[in-house]
């Protein structure tokens, strides 16, 4: 049995506590053809400290990359053939608190937040990607990060519009 970590947790004020912050893909409608169309393609997915999630940082030049609310770090392909993969497929359309995407480059891998299908950003953002990174057997260090922390977006909403680093 997985373990949901308490996630978007409020105060009395209504306000959701910081480090309790997950964000839900905004395309959840599209999410049935999406697994759909990567399961045809055998799109890989795999959860860090798995045989699979090396190979993949080893032999991807850019992977897509969501830390779920089960506090587990997943990746897939940034792109397979010809194909983008969205963030859902990664996430396994679980409610994310953070996910983007990483450049990897011979033990080392460059990590930002950009995804179109989850809102991850603000004060966290990097907290939470160094938690989800830690132990995962390669250097990481940190992208370009957006930051829509003093939009007036709601959790959920997209980085829609924003430029891709």
């Amino acid at each position: 049995m997985k373990i949901s970590y308490p996630f978007n947790v409020t105060n009395d004020d209504g306000s959701v506590l910081p480090a309790t912050k997950a964000y839900l893909n905004i395309n959840c409608s599209s999410y049935a053809l999406e697994k759909e169309h990567a399961d045809k393609l055998g799109v890989p997915r795999a959860l860090k400290g798995t045989p699979l999630f090396k190979l993949l940082l080893e032999k991807c030049e850019s992977v897509k990359w969501a830390y779920t609310v089960h506090r587990e770090l997943y990746v897939t392909p940034e792109n397979y053939g010809s194909h983008e993969v969205p963030h859902s497929i990664a996430a396994g359309n679980m409610p994310v608190f953070c996910a983007g995407i990483a450049k990897c480059n011979s033990g080392s891998v460059t990590v930002d937040n950009w995804t179109g299908h989850y809102r991850v950003a603000g004060v966290r953002a990097e907290e939470d990607i160094r938690l989800a990174w830690a132990g995962c057997g390669v250097d990481v260090h940190l992208g370009s990060m957006i930051n829509n922390s003093s939009s007036s977006e709601q959790p959920g909403q997209s980085n829609a519009g924003a430029t891709k680093p």
